[in-house]
């Protein structure tokens, strides 16, 4: 085993050990003192540059994040909106007279929500409803490219299952 040189300093006797270590314990000063900067400038939340947003643009992560808030708000308004037929013999649903029941209404609501959230959480965070991707953005927890394409798959999602839902009601009717 080599033996540790030593280094004179100021008239004190210095390991090159020792200075690995005075070195590092500096380096590590300044990184902190960095960030409480930063901290105290920006808060919580780091701000997003467009180089961010571009290398976040060309990851398979965000596409399929947004296909999968696509695929849900298009399951959540196709589901909701086919509660509030009526078609004859659904008796067991609706009253004689025709009327939605709201209990089964807004259970179905409630777990086709939480439903999709448990599907789609771990993907896309499960907004399924552009409000709440804008107060994401709004607390800085997705980036502005992200919202803007959230918002227009959440649009384009839930005009595909009233579509759909448009057809299908269309076909049996006609």
């Amino acid at each position: 085993m080599a033996a540790s040189t030593s280094h004179k300093i100021g008239g004190q006797l210095y390991t090159t050990e020792s200075m690995l270590l005075h070195l590092l314990s500096r380096l590590d000063q300044a990184r902190q003192r960095t960030q409480q900067v930063r901290r105290k400038r920006f808060g919580r939340h780091e701000p997003i540059s467009l180089a961010t947003m571009r290398y976040e643009l060309c990851t398979f992560d965000l596409w399929r994040s947004i296909i999968a808030e696509c695929l849900a708000s298009f399951l959540y308004v196709f589901l909701l909106c086919s509660t509030h037929l009526t078609w004859n013999g659904s008796n067991f649903i609706f009253n004689s007279n025709t009327q939605p029941n709201w209990l089964i209404i807004s259970l179905c609501s409630g777990f086709t929500m939480a439903t999709l959230i448990h599907c789609f959480g771990h993907i896309s965070g499960g907004h399924i409803n552009p409000a709440v991707t804008i107060s994401f953005l709004i607390t800085k927890r997705i980036s502005p490219l992200r919202t803007i394409l959230y918002i227009l798959a959440h649009c384009t999602g839930a005009i595909a299952g009233a579509a759909l839902l448009y057809g299908q009601v269309s076909m049996i009717k006609g």
